[in-house]
């Protein structure tokens, strides 16, 4: 991951989460995207405001266009209104 970060940078709010096997399966089982089987995840963008506690999933494979869309749909709605 630290690799990752230095070969494409890291935006600013962004947090790339790295830790131990149950700390990671912790966090995913929290944002709801946690698979017993890695081989069967299916590609998830997870964009949120950590101060609001909102959340929104996109599909990892979209075009570019379409995740920005989604993107940009989820800072443009009211604060309350984002998923969860």
């Amino acid at each position: 991951l630290k690799a990752w970060a230095e070969k494409f940078g890291r935006q600013p709010g962004w947090t790339l989460v790295t830790g131990s096997k149950p700390e990671v399966d912790k966090l995913l089982k929290a944002l709801k995207v946690f698979t017993p089987d890695k081989n069967d995840h299916s590609p998830i963008v997870l964009v949120g405001d950590e101060g609001r506690d909102e959340w929104t999933r996109a599909y990892g494979l979209a075009p570019p266009a379409k995740l920005a869309e989604a993107i940009q749909a989820f800072l443009d709605a009211p604060q309350g209104e984002g998923s969860r």
